[in-house]
């Protein structure tokens, strides 16, 4: 069976959706005004959930920091990991 991303890539949005609503998951291809483009553009990458955890930050380190839950549901997809775009910009993809 040949691997649809482009389903992976809705079925995490929903659930990241679901989850971690302020996390403000989209399809990548809004950022880039690109269809063709599969992954995850958060838009919601400043915010803070409501377990008073940032959606994205950076330390004082400089070592990018994600919401526990992203890194789970992403880890729950085979290839998909988390990739900062900037300092405020937090993507997904494989």
């Amino acid at each position: 069976m040949k691997r649809s991303y482009k389903r992976e890539e809705t079925n995490i949005i929903k659930k990241l959706n679901k989850l971690l609503p302020e996390c403000g998951a989209t399809p990548i291809s809004k950022f880039y005004d690109d269809d063709e483009r599969i992954g995850i553009w958060f838009r919601g990458s400043e915010e803070t959930a409501s377990d008073g955890i940032s959606i994205f930050y950076e330390n004082d380190n400089y070592e990018d920091k994600v919401h526990p839950i992203i890194e789970e549901v992403l880890s729950q997809y085979k290839g998909w990991y988390s990739e900062p775009y900037d300092s405020g910009t937090l993507m997904a993809g494989f």
